[in-house]
């Protein structure tokens, strides 16, 4: 098995450790230097694994977090779009606005009750 998925990855100092990485490594310097500084991202990192803590900082640093999981995660996987459909949260259907006019069916007046009268009459032979 390790022949197809080895245990030794070897990443980038800045993936693993990103709140000792020299920022002189990364591409998003910007985005490094204020993850650094956060700590809300340092507790986050203490309890979640390598590819969670990086899914959680989709939001706020995009381009290291895409980086980062783009080698953590070696093939593609519908964990990201997943991911990313949880950000978004989905009203239920209480809170939905009406619908516009033209969006509902249009109606027969009349043709309903001419279908059901055709309905009981062939029933009933």
């Amino acid at each position: 098995m390790t022949k197809y998925f080895p245990k030794d990855h070897i990443f980038p100092e800045w993936i693993q450790q990103p709140f000792l990485a020299d920022m002189s490594d990364a591409d998003n310097l910007e985005e490094l230097n204020d993850l650094q500084v956060n700590q809300g991202c340092q507790t986050k990192f203490r309890t979640l694994p390598l590819s969670g803590f990086w899914c959680d900082q989709l939001v706020g640093y995009p381009g290291l977090a895409r980086a980062a999981l783009e080698m953590i995660i070696p093939f593609p996987t519908t964990y990201l779009c997943e991911k990313a459909f949880d950000l978004h949260h989905v009203p239920d259907q209480n809170n939905c606005p009406e619908p516009p006019s033209w969006w509902a069916a249009p109606r027969h007046e009349g043709g309903s009750d001419q279908h059901e009268a055709s309905i009981s009459e062939t029933s009933r032979t």
